[in-house]
């Protein structure tokens, strides 16, 4: 800038070591310490330079991470083409580098794009820093087998506004927010704030109505609540969001239908109830 800096403001210069950094200055009667501070540079980089009109001894920044610098891009344009070539993009929950490397190995060799699921459970167990490092190496694991294929790093089943908060800034390139055991009008409103937030830093925002039932890590439900088509347009104005889990028949785990519910094509497959 060419304005000229007043003398009451105190640069600080310190190098980016980790997420977040901690400053000590000199604590004034005024201010308590210690106070969070967060500030959003494009990430990576070297050096940061703060201007500080107070003083304080001990004050939290944290850095946050841009998925477009890790390579990986938000579902929004994934899903915009594939609905115009009719395709679906396969959406597969990891929790360490085997799975992960098997899931960009089959979808470089069938040049497909991927979407890249961390559920509650897979942050519990893996932690989310390390994930999200696997997901920047598999961008560069695809680069590599020959095919920059489309990733995006996904937060599956998130329940709270600071979880998918802080996955955004953790680099993830979209987030789900599951208020769909709330009411309505709550669910709405969880879902709005979550978007409100992760559409300034252009992540995408997956939200959900009705209710599967079945189980899939930390979401457990006895049974179905299906959506109702006219609630789907009224909610997705009333939040904005850019992706609409619902429920219509299908559910979650690995039995997903009994034999006796289906019916047998003229090979003898069995084949699901058409929904």
């Amino acid at each position: 800038s060419d304005k000229t800096v007043p003398s009451h403001f105190e640069p600080v210069t310190c190098n980016l070591q980790s997420r977040r950094l901690n400053l000590q200055l000199e604590n004034s009667g005024n201010f308590q310490a210690p106070q969070t501070f967060e500030i959003f540079p494009s990430f990576p980089c070297k050096s940061l330079f703060l201007m500080l009109n107070f003083d304080a001894r001990n004050i939290n920044i944290a850095v946050m991470v841009n998925y477009k610098d890790l390579g990986l891009v938000n579902s929004r344009e994934m899903f915009k083409k594939a609905m115009e070539g009719k395709y679906a993009i396969p959406a597969f929950n990891f929790n360490n580098m085997e799975q992960m490397q098997a899931i960009v190995a089959a979808c470089v060799e069938t040049k497909s794009p991927v979407i890249l699921q961390v559920s509650s459970g897979a942050r519990k167990y893996a932690n989310q820093t390390i994930l999200r490092y696997m997901a920047q190496g598999a961008v560069e694991y695809a680069k590599e087998l020959g095919c920059n294929i489309p990733i995006c790093l996904h937060l599956d089943h998130g329940d709270t506004y600071e979880l998918c908060v802080s996955c955004i800034e953790m680099g993830f390139s979209s987030v789900m927010i599951d208020g769909s055991a709330l009411p309505y009008d709550e669910n709405v409103a969880l879902t709005k704030k979550v978007v409100d937030y992760a559409h300034k830093y252009d992540v995408t925002v997956e939200g959900e109505l009705g209710v599967l039932a079945g189980i899939e890590d930390d979401v457990v439900a006895a049974a179905s609540v299906y959506t109702s088509p006219d609630l789907v347009e009224d909610f997705v104005k009333k939040t904005g969001v850019d992706s609409l889990a619902i429920s219509i028949g299908t559910s979650h785990g690995a039995n997903k239908f009994k034999p006796e519910q289906c019916t047998r094509n003229a090979d003898g497959i069995l084949v699901p109830t058409p929904l």
